[in-house]
């Protein structure tokens, strides 16, 4: 479990509220601690603490129907108030949820709004126990011992968040239904006692479980938050520079090879961050899983970049090419430990077919072919891929077989182009830059590329390196 918070909130607005958080003395954060993930916390307590609250007023509801016990006109103006006061605290709890956090950190006032808010229900309920608590237990307090039980409980879990606030409005609910029930003579004074014994005991228990088991979750949340900060800025420069390569070519390709520094760096700074954060973890925290999952997520973007890179690199004319002799096989068994754990995870069969075959390339940018053709393939299939190289008439011919969903005919002569997706289902796996890397590629190098098709079955993609690109095997 994590609280970590689903936000749009800046990195600068959760460092901010971190860093006020800090500094501030433990009186302010008695009111309210507002880092996103004591936000998120409580956000669920106060969903489960409204849901109590209308138990609570329905019970007392169809007990006074059943069993009329105040006037009429006393009782609707009581329904009225139940909801006119319930949409009074809706109101300012918005803000406090809602508000970047470093403006609730900031801000004395908005600080103060849980207090506010307790007070209204405190009021509330103060007036609810003295118009309906009578000289004999009914259905009607019982309903409201029931509910004001559901609500503590729902409020002790607010402890890590706002402490006084909670303090208060527990000690308030009981002290008034104790008091008017010993004062009504509903029950004896030892049973009183009993129930309230009861009642802190509960109450003891949840807030030992809050502070132990939840404050260490909630400081890790705060890591994961700016973490989650720090992807999702780069994951919105990603998407702005994706759209602007779009509409101008010459810029585009300009901008990524200025940018590519400052992005490896905060891609590097968010895998030490979390790389730091994983390790300080142990095995069975439930953070763990939220971490692991960040990273994932990170080493995408990071494959993200480095296809706008490549693509840049090679539209601005800097992708130089130094042939050398390589083994087909060797490039094979790099491949097939990269690909070996996406092919696990995806419960895809990768196969690699032997070779001997030997040709002069660039090294680097035959890699990047197969491996862009290799990742596009895992992306359509769910069965098997295979990877093969044979000799035809001299040539040398690498072909990558895919039982995907195939590619309709009408895009063959588009599926090369830079940013062309045929899937709209795919789009989140890529931006549509893979293809297009390994057209270039193929022509800087001064090879074909060629797509066979069906829908339904599968596609082939082939690479033929030219004769005068091949070498004889070695003896």
């Amino acid at each position: 479990m994590t609280f970590s918070a689903s936000h749009y909130f800046s990195e600068s607005e959760i460092a901010r509220a971190a860093e006020l958080t800090r500094e501030q003395s433990a009186g302010h954060k008695a009111l309210i601690h507002v880092t996103t993930g004591h936000r998120k916390l409580a956000g669920r307590q106060f969903v489960i603490q409204q849901i109590a609250y209308w138990f609570t007023v329905l019970g007392i509801v169809v007990s006074e129907l059943s069993t009329p016990l105040v006037a009429k006109p006393t009782f609707y103006w009581w329904m009225a108030m139940s909801l006119l006061t319930w949409l009074l605290r809706i109101a300012l709890a918005v803000p406090v949820f809602f508000l970047s956090p470093d403006k609730v950190a900031a801000s004395i006032p908005l600080k103060l709004f849980p207090i506010a808010i307790i007070m209204i229900a405190n009021l509330f309920w103060i007036w609810t126990i003295s118009i309906f608590v009578g000289p004999t237990l009914t259905a009607r307090e019982m309903f409201m011992c029931i509910g004001f039980l559901s609500i503590t409980i729902s409020m002790t879990g607010m402890w890590p968040v706002t402490p006084i606030a909670v303090v208060i409005y527990i000690f308030t609910l009981w002290f008034g239904i104790s008091t008017a029930m010993y004062i009504n003579h509903t029950l004896p004074l030892s049973v009183i006692a009993a129930l309230l014994g009861s009642v802190f005991i509960i109450l003891g228990f949840n807030t030992f479980v809050a502070i132990n088991q939840v404050k260490v979750q909630l400081n890790r949340s705060d890591e994961v938050d700016l973490l989650n900060a720090k992807l999702r800025a780069a994951n919105e420069t990603s998407e702005r520079l994706r759209e602007y390569a779009n509409n101008k070519l010459e810029v585009r390709s300009a901008f990524f090879s200025e940018a590519s520094h400052d992005f490896k760096q905060r891609l590097h700074g968010a895998k030490l961050m979390i790389l730091a954060a994983r390790m300080e973890l142990g095995d069975d925290s439930p953070a763990v899983m939220s971490i692991e999952r960040l990273g994932a997520e990170v080493d995408a973007l990071e494959g993200y970049m480095t296809k706008l890179l490549d693509f840049a690199r090679i539209e601005t004319g800097d992708a130089s090419v130094n042939l050398a002799p390589v083994r087909i096989q060797a490039v094979f068994q790099k491949l097939d430990v990269q690909f070996e754990e996406v092919a696990r995870e995806r419960d895809v069969s990768l196969k690699f077919w032997p070779t001997d075959i030997r040709i002069e390339t660039d090294a680097s940018m035959l890699h990047r072919i197969l491996e862009n053709l290799i990742s596009n393939a895992m992306k359509f299939t769910r069965g098997k891929v295979l990877v093969a190289a044979r000799r035809v008439d001299g040539a040398a011919v690498v072909e990558i077989y895919d039982q995907g969903v195939g590619i309709a005919p009408e895009s063959h002569a588009r599926i090369f182009e830079a940013f062309h997706q045929e899937s709209s289902k795919l789009r989140a796996q890529g931006v549509g830059l893979g293809l297009a890397i390994v057209k270039r590629f193929t022509d800087r190098l001064g090879y074909s590329i060629g797509l066979r098709s069906q829908l339904g079955r599968g596609s082939r993609f082939r690479v033929v390196i030219p004769r005068e690109h091949t070498l004889p095997p070695m003896a």
